[in-house]
């Protein structure tokens, strides 16, 4: 059954979004309207962007893409925040595995590609399922998360996504 729900999400995904497809303006336009309006998820646009981006010929639409983006991290990050917060509430009960979710973002932080952080083998969060799979889905999102205060605060990561 998992196989069949995972096998129709990635379906609905390459139908919708068209990751590794032909690129031009309109496409490109296209795909960031529906980002925009909450129909893609950051991540996905940004994998998108990072598979196409050098495809765009347009300098000024390059510049608009981007700015976009930023601007839609930025407007989003409290909800981000929020959505860190519960789960990092959930998973993270000891000292433990405070210590072992900053040596994490640690390395993530230092990545500043988004192909780094997609193939990146988390070592110290592997039995936090919930936890690691939220923390990979804000750093493919454009976020990257601080450790300050004692506390993880999200940023927008903006070397990322002037690396795209």
């Amino acid at each position: 059954m998992k196989k069949l729900i995972l096998i129709f999400f990635i379906v609905i995904i390459i139908l919708n979004i068209n990751i590794y497809g032909f690129c031009n303006d309109e496409n490109i336009n296209n795909k960031l309207n529906k980002f925009i309006n909450n129909e893609i998820d950051s991540k996905y646009i940004l994998s998108y962007l990072d598979c196409n981006y050098s495809n765009i010929e347009n300098r000024k639409m390059k510049k608009i893409i981007l700015n976009k983006f930023i601007l839609y991290n930025e407007k989003c990050i409290n909800d981000y925040q929020k959505s860190f917060d519960d789960v990092y509430i959930n998973n993270v009960k000891n000292l433990q595995t405070k210590q072992n979710l900053k040596s994490e973002l640690n390395m993530l932080n230092d990545k500043i590609k988004y192909n780094e952080i997609q193939i990146h083998k988390f070592k110290f969060i592997d039995n936090k399922p919930e936890l690691l799979n939220k923390v990979k889905q804000l750093y493919l999102s454009g976020y990257k998360i601080i450790i300050k205060d004692n506390k993880f605060k999200l940023k927008v990561n903006y070397k990322l996504l002037n690396n795209t």
